[in-house]
């Protein structure tokens, strides 16, 4: 491209794997001079990326109340006009019925990005926004490329909706070391969740809690604090008075990387995990099945000292 002008496409710039995972591209794709529009709505994140040469965020509300809105359309159309684009970016469903038609109507080249990992995934976005599988699949197979960050993902994707597999690429999610590095020790054996605090994260905030009471049989003084919003907060702070437990909710924040700092122990799903252990902290995934006990975790929690636990844990894993 001559012109290295691209529009990042997300709902929103509020806490979230897909957002941070979105954050450490667009700053990535700055570094590289590209010029960086990010389209959606305010949040936690904004501030962060305005303070980046070359990043320029746009406030927008995908929300389609009646099923395709033109004058949504018509204003995607215009940013694109407006600032030369010619490489658009799309990481949610949400932004589809906006930002689909737009690219079309202008012949502008997008990416499709999947990040979505759970079963069923689709069938909620499917009833919920508007869109018809047909749709979704007119979507993808427009799309120049579509980038899947796991095998698996991929492979769901391509059942799901017939395509050929060389319309995708495998491109996983990147950390940047630059942000997630640590070479400091903590004594603390506080516990740290990371998470989104709605629905769709329900079971794995009660998988974490769970750990907690069991870690706090032998550790009686400990705490947890939770970084993360969303519309179940409410919920899981009176599930936290109801139980009377040490559990601290700290909100949303856009400097992750300086809570897991302070912790020995970082809990979560998805991103922060790799972020946690790019920290060198021993990162539990919580997960959204029944909550498993941890009897193995003990075992490599007691030899974390040993000068070979590390490169275990990166070899393998848990």
């Amino acid at each position: 491209m001559n012109n290295k002008n691209i529009l990042m496409c997300l709902n929103s710039l509020g806490i979230g794997g897909v957002e941070t995972a979105c954050v450490t591209q667009i700053a990535e794709y700055a570094r590289r001079n590209y010029n960086v529009y990010v389209l959606a709505e305010k949040g936690i994140y904004t501030e962060k990326l305005e303070k980046i040469k070359n990043v320029k965020c746009i406030n927008f509300n995908y929300e389609h109340k009646n099923g395709i809105e033109l004058s949504k359309i018509n204003f995607v159309i215009n940013i694109i006009k407006k600032h030369e684009i010619n490489m658009v970016i799309i990481h949610k469903l949400e932004c589809i019925l906006s930002v689909f038609p737009a690219c079309i109507l202008t012949n502008v080249p997008y990416i499709a990005y999947l990040h979505m990992g759970l079963p069923d995934t689709y069938n909620w976005y499917l009833g919920n926004l508007n869109i018809s599988k047909s749709f979704v699949k007119a979507y993808l197979e427009n799309a120049y490329k579509i980038i899947g960050i796991s095998n698996q993902i991929i492979e769901e994707n391509i059942k799901l909706f017939n395509i050929e597999r060389e319309k995708y690429e495998l491109i996983p999610n990147a950390i940047d070391f630059k942000e997630f590095n640590n070479t400091e020790d903590t004594n603390s054996k506080n516990i740290l969740l990371i998470t989104r605090l709605d629905k769709d994260k329900g079971n794995g905030v009660k998988n974490a809690i769970e750990f907690y009471k069991e870690y706090k049989k032998d550790n009686p003084n400990i705490s947890m604090d939770i970084i993360g919003d969303g519309a179940e907060k409410e919920n899981i702070k009176q599930e936290i008075l109801n139980q009377s437990l040490n559990i601290n909710l700290l909100g949303a924040k856009n400097n992750v990387s300086e809570f897991i700092k302070k912790y020995k122990l970082v809990l979560g799903v998805g991103r922060c995990i790799q972020e946690a252990i790019a920290m060198r902290k021993l990162a539990i995934v919580v997960g959204y099945e029944g909550f498993k006990r941890i009897s193995r975790i003990w075992k490599y929690w007691k030899c974390s000292k040993n000068k070979f636990f590390w490169k275990r844990i990166a070899n393998k894993g848990l």
